[in-house]
C-alpha cells in the first residue's frame, strides 16, 4: 500500500512539473502569435475548400463562441490537446518498448524521460498559442502513432481503425499528412506477410480512406489542371506573384488596379489573391495568372525567393543569438505580436 502511495505520488509530481515548465514556455510568448499565413485560416476562403479545412472550421467555431476573442478558445483547446498528447505519447513509447523487450520498470522510466523532453520542448509547445494548424497536427500525430502501436501490439481492430481515422484527420488538418494513410498500409502489408490475421475490416476501412484521397486529387485536377491533394498549389504561386510585385506585369490593367487596391486598403494578400480567383472565374485561369506574371520575371522572382529563405534563416539564428529566445524568435518573424 505503501509502495502504492509512494508510485502516485511520484506520477503526479512528475505530470506536475511537466505542466508548470509547459506553463512557463506558455507565458513566455503574447497571444495570439500570429504569421501572415494565419490570415488565409482566419480569413477562411471557401474557394479554398481543400486547404486542410478542419483548421479553419475549428476556428470558425470559436469565433461563433467567443467573437473577437476566439484564439482564447483556439489557444486554449490546444494547450488541452497538446498535454493530452504528451500522455499519449509516453504511454506509446513505453508500449512500444515493453513489446521490443522484455516488461520492465526501465521501460517505463525511459518514456517518463522521453516525453518530458517532448512534451517541454519549446519547439514543440509554442506551437500551441500559434493560430497555424502544426499545433493539431502534431497532436493528431501522436494520437495517430498511439493507436498504430497499439493496433500492432494488441492486434485489437478498434485500434486500427482510430488509426485510420486520426490519418484522415491529420490529411484535412494538413494535406501533406496523407501520408500517415500510406504508412498504415505499408504497415498492414507487413502485418499480412508476417502471418498476423483479422485484418481484413481495418484493411477495407484504410482501402475506402485511400478512394477518398483519389476522389480529392481528382477533384483537384478538375479544378486546377494539376494533379495534386490541394489547390494551394495554384493559389501559393499566384499569393507569391502579387507579394513579389510582379502582378504590376500582367496584361489585363483591370486585374492589376483590383490587386493594387486591395493591398492599399486592406495590406493582405491573401484577400488581393482571393480578388483575382474570384475576377478571373476559376483556378486554372488563376494558373495562367500566376504562370505569366512569374514568366515575364523569372530573376526577380528568384531573388525574391531568395530573400524568403533569407529571412527564415535569420529569424531561426534568432533564437540563439537574442537574449530574450524563443519570444525574440516569434518577434522577429512576425514583426510583433498582433491581436
Amino acid at each position: 500500500m505503501k509502495l502504492c502511495n509512494n508510485n502516485i505520488s511520484k506520477t503526479v509530481l512528475y505530470w506536475s512539473t511537466l505542466i508548470v515548465c509547459r506553463l512557463f514556455l506558455h507565458f513566455s510568448l503574447e497571444i495570439p502569435v500570429l504569421y501572415n499565413d494565419s490570415k488565409s485560416y482566419i480569413d477562411y476562403s471557401l474557394s479554398r475548400c481543400l486547404r486542410g479545412p478542419l483548421y479553419p472550421v475549428f476556428i470558425d467555431f470559436f469565433q461563433y463562441i467567443f467573437d473577437e476573442k476566439y484564439y482564447l478558445g483556439v489557444i486554449f483547446f490546444q494547450i488541452v490537446i497538446g498535454f493530452v498528447a504528451v500522455v499519449v505519447l509516453r504511454k506509446t513509447i513505453e508500449e512500444a518498448l515493453n513489446a521490443i523487450f522484455m516488461k520492465s520498470k526501465v521501460n517505463s522510466d525511459i518514456s517518463y524521460i522521453l516525453a518530458f523532453i517532448y512534451g517541454t520542448s519549446p519547439v514543440v509547445v509554442n506551437w500551441d498559442l500559434v493560430i497555424l494548424s502544426e499545433s493539431l497536427a502534431l497532436s493528431i500525430t501522436c494520437f495517430f502513432i498511439f493507436f498504430s502501436v497499439r493496433y500492432i501490439v494488441q492486434e485489437n481492430e478498434k485500434d486500427g481503425l482510430l488509426a485510420v481515422i486520426f490519418s484522415l484527420t491529420g490529411f484535412f488538418t494538413k494535406t501533406a499528412l496523407f501520408l500517415y494513410t500510406i504508412d498504415f498500409l505499408m504497415l498492414l502489408v507487413l502485418m499480412k506477410m508476417s502471418g498476423r490475421k483479422n485484418l481484413a475490416k481495418v484493411s477495407a476501412f484504410t482501402a475506402t480512406i485511400l478512394v477518398i484521397y483519389i476522389a480529392v486529387i481528382y477533384w483537384v485536377r478538375v479544378q486546377t489542371g494539376i494533379w495534386g491533394f490541394s489547390t494551394l498549389q495554384v493559389y501559393h504561386p499566384a499569393y507569391k506573384a502579387i507579394d513579389s510585385g510582379l502582378y504590376m506585369n500582367y496584361y489585363d490593367a483591370e486585374i492589376v488596379n483590383s490587386i493594387s487596391s486591395v493591398l492599399e486598403t486592406d495590406t493582405s494578400v491573401f484577400k488581393a489573391t482571393d480578388k483575382v480567383l474570384e475576377l478571373v472565374g476559376g483556378y486554372r485561369e488563376l494558373k495562367e495568372f500566376a504562370d505569366y506574371c512569374i514568366n515575364s520575371n523569372r530573376i526577380a522572382f528568384l531573388k525574391y525567393n531568395f530573400g524568403l529563405m533569407l529571412d527564415a534563416g535569420r529569424s531561426s539564428f534568432a533564437v540563439f543569438a537574442h537574449p530574450k529566445g524563443i519570444r525574440a524568435y516569434f518577434n522577429i518573424i512576425n514583426g510583433g505580436f498582433t491581436k
